[in-house]
Parts: C-alpha cells; sequence; structure tokens
C-alpha cells in the first residue's frame, strides 16, 4: 500500500519504500506516524480541492487528474511520467519562487518553499521507476486518508493542533462496510457526517435477500450499516472504507443529500427486484442515485471518477456498483426544480 505503514494509526511507522515526500513529526516527539502523515496528506489534498472548487476555468484539469499527479509527486514524479529524472529537476526548478508550494510543485521536504534541500532530496531519488498503476496509486492514496478519518477525534486533534494544521473531515462520502453474512461482498451507503446520516438500500426480504428494493435515509444510529460496523473485526483500518464526495459549500452538500433522499423515495414508489450478485441492489441504487445527484448540486466524485469503484475492505467486492442491466430496471432521476 503507497504511505500506509502496517501499524496501527497511532502506532510509529517506518519509512516507505520509495516514498520521495517526507513528512513532519507534528507533536514533535520524535516519530512520524500513520495518523500524522494522513492529517498532512489531508490538508494537501484539501488545498487541491478548495482550489478546484474556486477555479471559474472551464478548461481546469480535471479533480482526479490533480489528486493523480499528487499521488505521482509523493514518489518524487513531478511530471506523471512514472519515472524520477531530469525533467522533474527542471519541472521543481522552475517552482523555486512559488508561494505555499506543494509536493507536486517540488516542495518534498517539505518546509513551506522549494530550496536546497528539495533539491538534494530529488537529486538522491533520482532513477526511482513507478511500477504502480494509476488505479494502486489512487488506492494507495485513499488508504493513507483513511487512516485519518478512522482515528479518535482527541488523537487528532492533539496531533492537529502541535502542527497548526486543521484539515476538515469531508462531511459527505460513500462508506462501502464488509457484510458479515457475506464477508467477500461489500454494502455501499452514503454518509453524511454533519447531522450524521445514512442513505442506503436494501432487500425488503433479508434472509435470503429479496424481493423489492428498499431505499432509505435515515439517523446512523440504530441502522444496518452501524450493525455491520459493530459486526467487524481484525481489520487494523477499520470496518469500512471512504470514498469522500467533494462539494464546494454546506448548501451544495444539503443538496445533495436531498436530492438522494428525493430519489429514495422513488425507488419505493415501486418495486424493483433485488438481485444481490447482479444488481440491482444497494449498491446499484447508491450509485445511481449519486448519478442523478451530483452534477445538479455542484458536488463531485473525483476517486470515482473513469469508473472506477469506490474503495471497499481488503477481499470485498461492490458487487452491482457497474452500471448495468440494473440502472436501466431503477427509476429514472427525479427532477430538480
Amino acid at each position: 500500500m503507497l504511505g500506509v505503514a502496517s501499524t496501527s494509526a497511532q502506532g510509529g511507522s517506518e519509512p516507505d519504500p520509495g516514498m520521495v515526500v517526507q513528512f513532519r513529526d507534528l507533536d514533535a516527539d520524535g516519530q512520524v506516524t500513520p495518523l500524522e502523515r494522513s492529517i498532512q496528506v489531508w490538508d494537501d489534498v484539501g488545498q487541491i480541492t478548495g482550489q478546484h472548487r474556486l477555479q471559474a476555468d472551464p478548461d481546469a484539469p480535471p479533480l482526479h487528474d490533480e489528486l493523480l499527479a499528487y499521488a505521482h509527486a509523493l514518489f518524487g514524479d513531478l511530471n506523471g511520467d512514472s519515472v524520477v529524472d531530469a525533467a522533474d529537476i527542471m519541472y521543481m526548478l522552475e517552482h523555486v519562487n512559488a508561494v505555499d508550494p506543494t509536493p507536486v510543485q517540488g516542495d518534498v521536504n517539505p518546509d513551506g518553499a522549494v530550496d536546497a534541500v528539495d533539491l538534494l532530496v530529488m537529486v538522491g531519488a533520482m532513477g526511482t521507476v513507478i511500477s504502480l498503476t494509476d488505479d494502486q496509486l489512487i488506492d494507495g492514496l485513499m488508504d493513507m486518508m483513511n487512516v485519518y478519518l478512522l482515528s479518535d477525534d482527541a488523537d487528532i486533534a492533539a496531533i492537529a493542533d502541535a502542527g497548526d494544521i486543521g484539515p476538515l473531515r469531508p462531511r459527505i462520502s460513500i462508506r462501502c462496510y464488509r457484510i458479515p453474512a457475506f464477508p467477500l461482498a461489500a454494502h455501499c451507503a452514503l454518509y453524511d457526517r454533519d447531522n450524521d446520516r445514512v442513505c442506503g438500500a436494501g432487500p425488503q426480504i433479508l434472509a435470503p435477500p429479496s424481493g423489492c428494493i428498499r431505499g432509505y435515509c435515515r439517523e446512523y444510529d440504530g441502522s444496518a450499516e452501524q450493525g455491520m460496523e459493530g459486526a467487524c473485526v481484525g481489520d487494523p483500518l477499520g470496518c469500512y472504507r471512504s470514498t469522500p464526495i467533494v462539494c464546494p459549500d454546506r448548501a451544495a452538500g444539503d443538496a445533495l443529500m436531498q436530492c438522494v433522499s428525493d430519489y429514495m423515495l422513488s425507488v419505493n414508489d415501486g418495486c424493483v427486484g433485488y438481485h444481490f450478485i447482479s444488481g440491482p441492489n444497494s449498491n446499484t441504487t447508491i450509485h445511481k442515485a449519486l448519478t442523478c445527484c451530483l452534477e445538479d448540486s455542484g458536488c463531485s466524485s473525483p476517486f470515482t471518477d473513469g469508473g472506477r469503484d469506490p474503495r471497499t475492505p481488503p477481499g470485498t467486492t461492490p458487487g452491482g456498483w457497474a452500471p448495468g442491466q440494473g440502472f436501466d430496471l431503477l427509476p429514472p432521476c427525479v427532477a430538480t426544480e
């Protein structure tokens, strides 16, 4: 995995093989933990998504491409050609006077400037070949980010305050859980952190899963998703994986959740048969709802762009997520005013 040591989120870590970007010891305790790295990655990603949200330029690169460029830069590959060479050094030197530079611009040590220290680090990494695919790079970036998402608030506050960093947890995310009764399968739902609510779908009859699909938006407390979280054991990164949804402001997030809620009601107006493996199932339903609602709300899902599945626990797949016959069987999008 990219950037995630084989230790707990709060424990110590060993250097990451091949990674060039260095991370600060935020609480000055003599070690850089996975949580400290995760906090700093979130801070960098927050800058990327923040800049993207503020851009009015229609020719700006897709947010997914910007995040992929950041994942490459963690290895010193600043120009994205999967090798650290003279071209990356030249690219770094072009940003010597950059204000508040990012790792993508060459601040790899990082100390808030592109300088001789960065040059020495990059020279030491010359010749490094990045053998990971784009999908593996994005998956690794998400693994790093999930350490932050799954850590205790008190641990996060102590480290972030010490390092003068205050990254925001994403308000809305796709959460995919390992299904206790079917450990190779993942159930995905939409989680609203601000309101502690979840939108998802499931079968009318639980055992065996069958009947009509039934959508819902409800409090997380007492939900099926909370039950799956409580039933999980043995996964050091938790019982689910989160894929953030990027919204420009609170109003856009509210619009997204309302649209998804309206779509779930439309699902319940009829009786679409539930098919556990191929779909339509819970994953097909939440994917169709997001397909209907993301663009109109102004939000986006950069980590699932290009047909990528949302992140799931290791060894699980979100069956029914990929568009197919299941999409066509579900209701059409609900018109918005």
